[in-house]
């Protein structure tokens, strides 16, 4: 099933309980320039630069070694968090890290 079809999928499982709710939906505060420029960026740089990277990465170190990256995305939205955002990085946090780092490890030996 692809990306589209899952979230077709959820809109439609979700629309009706978000109608049955009752409460306006505030359109004007989901829809401004600030959420636009915010979903552009995600178009962009999540999507479009991120399957670039991945697919070139596949190329030169093969599909093996390429995936054990793929289990890096938390620990580098934690520290971008972190850096970017002043996001407070937990004890469950650090542990996550280590855990990650030690899989990623044990994934190449």
């Amino acid at each position: 099933m692809k990306k589209s079809q899952w979230m077709g999928h959820g809109i439609l499982t979700v629309l009706p309980l978000v109608l049955l709710d009752g409460h306006p939906i505030p359109f004007e505060a989901v829809f401004t320039w600030e959420n636009a420029l915010k979903l552009m960026y995600l178009g962009f740089v999540g999507s479009a630069l991120c399957y670039l990277f991945w697919n070139k990465a596949t190329q030169k170190i093969g599909v093996l070694k390429a995936s054990l990256y793929i289990y890096m995305v938390p620990l580098v939205t934690l520290v971008v968090s972190a850096v970017a955002l002043h996001e407070t990085i937990t004890v469950t946090g650090v542990i996550g890290i280590f855990l990650v780092i030690a899989g990623m490890v044990l994934g190449t030996i």
